[in-house]
């Protein structure tokens, strides 16, 4: 009888500490993958890619060359326009991201085609965009892949920003949204 409660004692010692490794590490349990694209090759023929946007880019027109890049430049929206259910955890990870960088970052994703959505498999994470120190991850949550335009990611961490960072340089912010995915804005090495 000692023994079993001295274990549960030791589990319950345990349970804050894997709470703080997951928070550590919020990649724990996806695979890391370089970034995918979806791209509409042309009316309702739709390709997978790897690699940078360029590279993608690059081999669509080796497969359709008549491909063109659909862009749609997009202002900075406001938070009111970001209603979307999610749940932004602010802090809670090991190194900070500069809020300037990270808003490079979202003005740099709103320029990304409009025919080549974010395309991730089941349980994935990649990072995005990585400036000066500061990064953008991407995670897939579902169990199936999954696809998001590049506007509805930009919006997802502004929304972080505006969550964690309205009067502050230096933040992180975790947000996941309704629909099994999630952003994650915080310092790494670029």
């Amino acid at each position: 009888m000692l023994f079993i409660s001295n274990a549960a004692l030791f589990l319950a010692y345990l349970a804050p500490l894997a709470a703080q490794a997951a928070a550590l590490n919020p990649f724990s349990g996806y695979t890391i993958v370089a970034p995918k694209w979806r791209i509409e090759l042309s009316p309702g023929q739709f390709e997978i890619f790897n690699g940078t946007m360029e590279e993608a880019i690059a081999q669509a027109k080796a497969i359709n060359p008549e491909f063109e890049v659909a862009t749609e430049k997009r202002d900075v929206i406001m938070d009111r326009d970001l209603v979307r259910r999610s749940n932004v955890i602010c802090g809670n990870q090991p190194s900070n991201a500069l809020k300037s960088r990270i808003q490079q970052n979202i003005a740099e994703l709103r320029t990304r085609p409009r025919n080549a959505l974010a395309y991730l498999g089941a349980r994935e994470c990649t990072r995005l965009i990585c400036t000066s120190g500061s990064a953008n991850h991407w995670c897939n949550d579902n169990s199936q892949s999954f696809a998001v335009s590049w506007g509805d990611i930009a919006d997802s961490i502004q929304h972080g920003i505006n969550s964690c960072a309205a009067t502050i340089d230096w933040f992180t912010a975790h947000n996941f949204q309704d629909g099994g995915w999630n952003t994650l804005s915080r310092g790494d090495d670029c």
